[in-house]
């Protein structure tokens, strides 16, 4: 009789619907073997198709999109096992919102990140329910649009945030809700105040307004305080010498005239 033909490996989990990514543990004997696999819902093969890493037997494989994982183990002299074919539902994880919730003034730049890299971050400000279909790079239906997790969402007025993430090849995430970003008015001497220096204040100004912190009518009276202020301390400073000197010469004149008396 012709040998048995070899045992697929064991893999754990063997399917099933996951958050993005998975990471898939495989087993095999004997250790010598090797497992070729696809995803691409076509037949792996001994000859061409990738074969996984191993060590003592034992082989681990990330997934980070939906597929049809197809395995074989080859073993010398007994050809390939049968193919296991396994499915992976793959599901974006939920967003996070850093920070959750708190008080601010004028306005909060609130991160949204994902466990699942790559995503983008579908999001409303007004308690509509994002979707994915609609993360399309622009404003629709009450949804806005992240690129990427190094952006930030600027919340100017009180309310809460709801975002999914979104990314080709896996299942929209849950829908994940913040707490509530209380927006309060900002004086518009309390930039001034919070810094050391009128350059300090003017370069918090001239920076809030390109983020779109503050309307430019604000940000131009801030300026002119700051200007006037800026005045008024290089006058002090130039005249400090000049004080100086004069009572320099106040005082040795009075000493020169007491010897003089004398």
């Amino acid at each position: 009789l012709p040998p048995a033909p070899p045992e697929p490996p064991s893999v754990l989990p063997a399917g099933g619907s996951f958050l993005s990514p998975v990471s898939i543990a495989i087993s095999f004997s004997p250790s010598d073997a090797a497992v070729r696999f696809t995803t691409d819902a076509s037949d792996p093969s001994c000859s061409s198709s990738p074969m996984l890493p191993a060590l003592d037997g034992t082989a681990t494989l990330v997934l980070d999109k939906s597929v049809q994982l197809k395995l074989i183990k080859c073993v010398q002299g007994l050809g390939s096992s049968d193919v296991l074919s396994l499915d992976f539902t793959l599901q974006a994880d939920a967003p996070s919102f850093v920070p959750p919730s708190g008080t601010f003034g004028g306005a909060a730049r609130v991160k949204v990140v994902s466990r699942t890299a790559g995503v983008r971050v579908a999001y409303s400000t007004d308690g509509k329910t994002p979707s994915c279909a609609k993360a399309n790079g622009s404003e629709s239906g009450g949804t806005f649009v992240l690129a990427n997790s190094s952006e930030t969402i600027n919340v100017s007025s009180t309310s809460f945030l709801l975002a999914v993430a979104c990314r080709e090849g896996v299942s929209q995430s849950a829908v994940a809700a913040s707490g509530q970003y209380n927006i309060q008015p900002r004086s518009q001497f309390q930039i001034f105040l919070q810094s050391s220096s009128a350059a300090a204040a003017m370069a918090r100004v001239l920076q809030n307004y390109a983020d779109g912190d503050m309307d430019a009518l604000s940000a131009k009276s801030i300026i002119a305080v700051l200007l006037s202020f800026g005045v008024m301390l290089v006058g002090r400073l130039c005249m400090r010498p000049m004080v100086q000197g004069a009572r320099a010469e106040q005082g040795g004149g009075g000493r020169g005239g007491g010897s003089e008396q004398q």
